[in-house]
């Protein structure tokens, strides 16, 4: 008896340790509650069972919905499927469950049956989930990103007060969390005149046919009599130089510095991912036409995040890629901007040691501003330049834009399954893909079948919400002889990464030094940071 109850324990243990929580943003939309949609940062818990399916949690599940909240209970959702693909977990379920209690026992809906559905994707630290929950009659659609891989309040529902004081006197202003502009501003000695200026406001001057309720609205001003540009930063505006052209004006972030604005926040967003372009809504108009200098400006800049700042004072080299639109037109309605990321222009070059150390993403600095040249705003105060900013996001793709078998070029754009022939054995470093998704993961698994070889390649998104399968059928060919299907997933532009014991390895470890075979058919010595 004293054995079973060992094992007992041992298997509760086990169970135990398979337990992981993911953090992210929940998105949150019900059309039934007049298209209520909100964002709010929570935590989902993933269990592997005993029986190797899962268990997901949401605990605690509630949402506001408008002067109220709407306390849910905690969704317990057991025995979802999971299908591994290389290091990526698909996980999947379609049925019944019941809301449990919260943890202090509150739940407006707890013993409620409730139909789920739900499509997730696993990797490592991070979850994608896609979730609709039917209760009364009503879908409630959660939309689960893995934290890291977008920019905190991005759709501007959130605002504080921020407070500058000098000589007892405050000047306050509304800045969106995690967004800072003047208000909150460091200054140089005899500059404080700009942290007056009120430049950052909440507005409800949404754009038809959104969801949002609130945008953020930032206008030009004239300290000193000196036309400034408003400009608003995920990272603190610097104001130390009276001459507009100088670049101790910028925006800058440092992930080592713990100052926080007024509403406890840092002045930097953390960011780990490698999205393929940043979008936004938008809508500006100039004060004063000024042909020459019209155009409003984007930039966001993904570093390792020690200091950096916009615009540079020095060459960097902290950057992972950057991603800029300075030709925002004026034209008073809303319109999306978009502006793609560039990774080859920052790529780190090899050292006098032919090593080539990766920088990995750490935070991000999106800065946006009412006009892409210093010092051109409006020059009359009671018509500033003004841009309003909505729902900003981060582009992730998972596309085929490469495919090649031993060097000869397969791919056609839209295609999903292809056929050649070849003779001789085929192994996996043979296969050559490529994505659109800069930051994608690619699993390549190639398995035996009657009259060759088959190779699934399954492309996943860096945010974990898309992923696309492609087959390649390879007649004639064989393989090494092992008879279960060789599988390996790899970052994108990545064929193959060796250890220097020369072990082919799916992923690097910071401090350790690889060699890397590329898809442009480059071999390099790489340093992991």
């Amino acid at each position: 008896m004293k054995n079973l109850f060992t094992s007992v324990a041992f298997l509760l243990a086990a169970f135990s340790m398979q337990a992981k929580e993911y953090s992210g943003n929940l998105n949150i939309f019900v059309a039934d509650m007049g298209n209520l949609n909100i964002n709010q940062n929570t935590t989902i818990t993933v269990n592997q069972q005993t029986d190797g399916k899962y268990e997901l949690i949401i605990k605690n599940f509630y949402f506001e919905a408008g002067s109220s909240a709407m306390n849910v209970g905690t969704i317990h959702v057991t025995d979802v499927e999971g299908k591994e693909t290389g290091d990526i977990t698909k996980l999947a379920f379609d049925g019944e469950t019941i809301i449990q209690p919260n943890e202090d026992s509150t739940g407006e809906l707890q013993g409620v049956p409730v139909a789920i559905n739900l499509n997730a994707l696993l990797n490592g630290n991070d979850l994608g989930a896609n979730i609709t929950i039917n209760a009364l009659g009503m879908d409630i659609k959660v939309d689960f990103t893995p934290a890291g891989t977008y920019i905190q309040n991005f759709d501007f529902e959130k605002f504080h007060t921020a407070t500058y004081t000098a000589y007892g006197n405050d000047y306050t202003s509304e800045e969106a969390n995690h967004w800072h502009s003047f208000t909150s501003a460091k200054a140089g000695s005899g500059l404080g005149t700009a942290r007056q200026q009120k430049q950052s406001f909440m507005s409800e001057d949404v754009r038809e046919n959104s969801y949002s309720t609130k945008c953020l609205l930032i206008k030009s001003a004239l300290p000193f009599n000196v036309p400034a540009n408003g400009t608003v930063t995920t990272g603190r505006l610097n104001a130390g130089s009276a001459n507009p052209n100088s670049t101790s004006n910028h925006a800058f972030l440092d992930i080592s510095n713990t100052d926080v604005d007024d509403n406890g926040d840092p002045f930097y967003a953390l960011f780990t991912a490698k999205p393929d372009a940043i979008e936004f809504w938008t809508r500006f108009k100039q004060g004063q036409d000024n042909l020459s200098y019209k155009f409003a400006s984007l930039r966001a800049v993904i570093t390792d995040g020690s200091y950096y700042q916009d615009p540079e004072n020095k060459p960097y080299s902290n950057i992972v890629a950057v991603a800029a639109n300075k030709t925002i037109e004026g034209t008073d309605v809303w319109q999306k901007v978009t502006a793609d990321f560039d990774y080859d222009s920052y790529k780190p070059k090899e050292d006098e040691n032919k090593e080539i150390k990766v920088i990995n993403p750490k935070a991000i600095l999106v800065t946006i501003s009412t006009n892409a040249e210093p010092g051109v705003a409006s020059k009359d105060a009671n018509n500033p330049d003004y841009i309003y900013i909505d729902d900003l996001s981060l582009i992730y793709n998972a596309n085929l834009k490469s495919l090649k078998l031993n060097k000869n070029d397969l791919f056609e754009a839209g295609k999903t399954e292809y056929t050649t022939n070849a003779n001789g054995v085929v192994n996996l470093s043979d296969i050559e893909v490529e994505s659109d998704g800069n930051g994608a993961y690619i699993n390549k698994t190639l398995e035996k079948v009657a009259d060759g070889i088959k190779v699934t390649i399954t492309i996943t998104s860096n945010d974990l919400k898309k992923q696309n399968v492609y087959t390649l059928n390879i007649k004639g060919a064989t393989t090494t002889g092992i008879n279960k299907p060789q599988t390996v997933t790899l970052p994108n532009g990545i064929n193959a990464i060796y250890n220097l014991a020369g072990q082919q390895v799916s992923s690097m470890t910071s401090g350790n030094v690889y060699i890397v075979k590329t898809t442009d058919g480059k071999t390099k010595k790489v340093i992991k940071k």
